[in-house]
């Protein structure tokens, strides 16, 4: 996926039943890219939403800034949900400092944090996670071949999930 891209702003958003929440939330579905804009304090920024599917991950892309053709904003955020596991990653592409976070999603339970670490994207960073004898395992986001990239292994209920997910 090349950038983020604007979405058709020309679509009638007012929500008369529930039907209209529905027409509303489709566009997601389909991978699309969701514009909308919000005040912000030097004048109106725009934010930027794109949903990839990839196997069994779900990878959000947000970025909150004008952006000029051919770059994006300097501190977009990434959320990768896998299985019970929300990866919550943030990049500033002026200092090349990166943040990690990562999240438990349990039924019947409220969202509950597994840590936070932050670093340079260059020297690539580490998180340790595990809640109770439900999970454990490792995250990691390093530099390689000009791209991030997410690896993950960690395992939940006895079953295991492994593998390296690219991030931009």
């Amino acid at each position: 996926m090349s950038g983020f891209a604007p979405f058709n702003t020309n679509i009638e958003r007012a929500i008369k039943n529930d039907a209209d929440v529905l027409n509303y939330l489709a566009a997601f579905d389909g991978g699309l890219v969701e514009t909308v804009n919000v005040e912000g304090k030097s004048g109106p920024e725009t934010v930027y939403l794109v949903k990839e599917v990839r196997g069994n991950i779900q990878l959000y892309k947000f970025a909150i800034g004008p952006l000029e053709a051919g770059h994006s904003c300097s501190s977009p955020q990434f959320d990768v949900l896998i299985q019970v596991l929300q990866i919550v990653i943030t990049y500033d592409s002026v200092t090349t400092g990166i943040v990690l976070e990562a999240f438990v999603n349990l039924p019947f339970l409220p969202t509950i944090s597994l840590g936070k670490v932050s670093g340079s994207l260059k020297e690539g960073i580490v998180l340790k996670i595990g809640y109770k004898a439900i999970l454990s395992g490792e995250l990691s986001v390093k530099l390689k071949d000009g791209h991030a990239f997410l690896g993950y292994g960690f395992t939940v209920l006895g079953k295991t999930f492994g593998g390296e997910v690219k991030i931009f």
